[in-house]
């Protein structure tokens, strides 16, 4: 995103341009306009056939005011352009669109009015997070492909920013994120989702709970999440030891989840490979207080380990601190150990003294343990 459109969004509203296919289509185009009878409808083709229409519209938002134009690529990705045989033409069709939209906006700026191009990106017409089988016959990488693909071409014909518009499925919006932020790496702003304390009850596939956990094998993930997906409206913990289930999971769930869970138990090798999936995906992630020593018992270890946690997780991968939820665990009061009659008063310190260490991340405990 260019740094220009943001500083200038700073100092004031910017006025985006209105619809691009109702105002070609008040053209009265016929199937030669759009290069024959075979392209016919495909207002993208009209970068290739006809630019100068294109151009017009551009130019049109322009005198009336417009500081953003969108491109003429809403539906210019390959799975689209595939629809009218123009697949081939993916990179050419997004690159001529952005580079019209650009000359039209370099034609009228000035230093007092900078003017800014969308890169325009629809969806594809399927519903990955669907069970349908013939709507959902593509998989989450296989779209953030796509998506980036097209990206990479506006981005080169002078696109300022990319503007992802009304997206059927909110995974294929995830897939369209994670396509644009592979390809450009992971420059864009963030704005953390704060959440109020509240209490959340965990529940294993029961209806009434606040969150439900699933805990299943690879295979089955899939089918479970999307059946989930469509019939639950609270968010999903998606529960594994497995990394590798936790992907497939996040890759087939439109909503942002809550991994349960990471530690430092083994070190660092899971948190490596389960941090980077929550970055992807915008999940939060319970984090457990054990390290290599074991479950952390007193107040002060279980900041310890909270801390290296935090360090790891928000300072080298940049998880918002929203996203990081803390159980400070405890044993349970019944044992009747000796060792841990002071067990429940060291987890509630050790809560507070977490959340005072590390302001806005947030805390979980199962409160059984600390009932008795």
């Amino acid at each position: 995103m260019s740094s220009n459109f943001l500083a200038e969004l700073e100092k004031k509203v910017l006025l985006f341009d209105g619809a691009m296919g109702t105002e070609l289509m008040e053209l009265g185009l016929t199937p030669a306009d759009f290069g024959g009878e075979r392209y016919a409808g495909c207002n993208e083709a009209l970068v290739l056939s006809r630019p100068e229409l294109v151009r017009r519209v551009h130019d049109a938002y322009l005198e009336a005011g417009a500081d953003v134009v969108e491109t003429d690529s809403f539906t210019a990705s390959r799975l689209k352009l595939d629809e009218y045989a123009l697949g081939e033409k993916t990179g050419e069709i997004n690159r001529d669109a952005a580079r019209i939209a650009r000359e039209a906006c370099d034609a009228v700026e000035s230093a007092q009015w900078p003017r800014f191009v969308a890169g325009s990106m629809g969806p594809t017409g399927m519903l990955v997070s669907s069970s349908d089988p013939t709507l959902s016959k593509i998989t989450y990488d296989e779209l953030a492909e796509i998506y980036a693909e097209q990206a990479r071409a506006l981005v080169e014909g002078g696109a300022d920013l990319l503007l992802l518009e009304t997206m059927q499925d909110l995974l294929e919006l995830k897939a369209a994120i994670a396509g644009i932020v592979r390809e450009f790496g992971r420059g864009m702003r963030r704005v953390p989702i704060q959440a109020q304390p509240t209490l959340i009850t965990e529940g294993r596939m029961l209806l009434g709970t606040d969150i439900r956990a699933i805990c299943d094998e690879e295979l089955q993930m899939r089918e479970i999440v999307r059946r989930l997906a469509q019939s639950v409206e609270a968010p999903l913990m998606i529960d594994s030891t497995e990394p590798l289930v936790l992907d497939v999971a996040l890759k087939n769930y439109p909503g942002r989840a809550i991994l349960n869970s990471v530690n430092v138990e083994a070190g660092r090798a899971k948190i490596d490979r389960v941090l980077p999936l929550a970055i992807e995906h915008g999940a939060a992630v319970v984090a457990l207080t054990i390290d290599e020593q074991g479950m952390a018992k007193t107040v002060e270890r279980k900041v310890e380990v909270a801390r290296r946690i935090y360090e790891i997780a928000v300072g080298e991968y940049g998880l918002p601190p929203g996203a990081l939820i803390f159980d400070a665990l405890t044993f349970t009061l019944a044992t009747g150990d000796a060792e841990f009659a002071d067990s429940a008063v060291a987890t509630i310190e050790g809560i507070r003294a977490i959340k005072a260490a590390f302001p806005g991340v947030l805390t979980s405990l199962g409160v059984s343990n600390v009932s008795f």
